[in-house]
């Protein structure tokens, strides 16, 4: 009994110390698993933070991008005594605007900004299709064949040496845009109108030479440089077709014009280069109305830019969160 008793009390014993290690150790550990609880809980309220905003900004956008679908119905059945569901209305406010090249093909040739530019180029090509045609009975009406024609050899040879304006090209656009590129070219025409109507001098006739060649030059370079800059690579052939074909259709008006000049107004080229030179200032509002374009194009693409790159750093912020949540459970795993 007393060996018995002796054993019981040892075991007793031991049991005491073996709940005071116990004791001693999760008095030990209790800080730091409450440092994990505070890191883990701060973490989640972080990341529940971040994750309300990224679903308010997903659902603003949604909602501006995209209407409500409505059902509305005036006593109309189909076959199957269904309700027939009329098409949702668009939201009320303005609508966003699209990039062109984003469109459809059709709609990209049907875009303001398109038919803004092919109605500038269009007339621009019939003024020069014009003086090319009509500059032989023009000077001949001046006088040049009593020198020979040399004027005219003159302006044969002046009209290739356009490409000398194209490093002018390329500063002007640089500089000022598609949109000063243009005003240049109207301002070219003008300025060679200006001295057909105003002086019956060969010699004068010659610095109108020189304005047209680099108004040739402008023209062309310019607005076929335009394109690309809204158009889709896969749309970008039909747009110069169209530009060359609105330019031949509005040549016809040419013939008319050049009939009444050598038959009516016995050679007198004065009024048809008068309509063509007042024609000019029009041609300001239509350039107008492409630099709006291409303001409005500049913006969307600079809205998309800011909005890639603040999905990028939501993204960036997403992944860091979830290392520094892998890397905590690692260490609570390890103590």
């Amino acid at each position: 009994m007393a060996s018995a008793s002796g054993l019981g009390g040892d075991d007793d014993e031991d049991n005491v110390e073996g709940d005071e290690k116990n004791g001693e150790r999760g008095a030990s550990t209790t800080p730091r698993r409450n440092s994990l609880s505070r890191r883990r809980s701060s973490t989640r309220s972080i990341t529940s933070m971040i994750l309300r905003r990224l679903s308010f900004t997903g659902n603003e956008q949604k909602s501006n991008l995209k209407s409500k679908k409505t059902s509305i119905t005036f006593g109309r059945f189909d076959d199957d005594d269904d309700f027939i569901e009329e098409p949702a209305t668009d939201p009320p406010g303005p609508r966003p605007y699209v990039l062109i090249s984003s469109r459809p093909a059709l709609d990209q040739l049907r875009s303001s900004q398109f038919l803004t530019l092919a109605a500038f180029f269009a007339f621009h090509h019939s003024r020069n299709t014009w003086t090319l045609t009509t500059t032989r009975d023009f000077l001949a009406y001046l006088g040049d064949d009593d020198t020979g024609n040399k004027y005219l050899a003159i302006f044969t040879l002046l009209t290739p040496a356009s490409i000398v304006g194209l490093p002018f090209v390329d500063k002007i656009v640089h500089k000022g845009g598609y949109a000063a590129g243009l005003h240049v070219v109207n301002a070219l025409a003008i300025g060679q109108g200006i001295i057909q109507v105003s002086s019956d001098n060969l010699n004068v006739q010659v610095i109108g030479f020189v304005l047209y060649s680099f108004y040739r030059c402008f023209l062309f370079s310019v607005c076929f440089s335009c394109l690309p800059a809204f158009l889709d690579g896969i749309v970008l052939g039909k747009g110069y077709g169209m530009l060359i074909f609105s330019g031949g259709i509005l040549s016809l008006m040419n013939i008319p014009l050049s009939n009444a000049a050598v038959q009516k107004l016995g050679g007198n080229f004065f009024v048809p280069n008068l309509i063509y030179t007042v024609l000019c200032a029009p041609c300001i509002i239509l350039v107008w109305m492409i630099h709006r374009g291409f303001k409005l194009e500049a913006e969307e693409k600079a809205r998309l830019k800011e909005a890639n790159l603040n999905d990028m750093q939501r993204e960036s912020i997403g992944d860091n969160i979830n290392d520094s949540n892998v890397s905590e459970g690692g260490e609570g795993a390890a103590d």
